[in-house]
């Protein structure tokens, strides 16, 4: 279980940040700045690695935002937010 300090700055961090989760585990340098952000957010004693930070960030996107994690983005892997396929339909 993820603490709810954890949950808050993450998600804080996510909403205000301009990539996909994907995009951002999957680059280093992005990794690295999202978890230096979070960390901002928390006490000094609860502090997290970069691959914490990405465990956390996964897990939450992966359990969506109906279920208390995170709303998908446009520009990660997959289908964007309120498709069914990922493709928009011709109208």
């Amino acid at each position: 279980m993820i603490s709810p300090i954890v949950e808050n700055a993450v998600r804080t961090v996510y909403q205000s940040h301009p990539d996909a989760a994907d995009v951002i585990v999957n680059d280093p340098q992005k990794a690295a700045e999202f978890a230096k952000l979070v960390n901002q957010l928390l006490p000094k004693g609860c502090q997290m690695t970069v691959a914490e930070s990405n465990r956390v960030l996964i897990t939450m996107r992966k359990r969506g935002k109906n279920n208390g994690g995170l709303a998908a983005k446009s520009g990660g892997h997959g289908p964007g937010p309120g498709t069914k396929s990922g493709y928009a339909s011709k109208a």
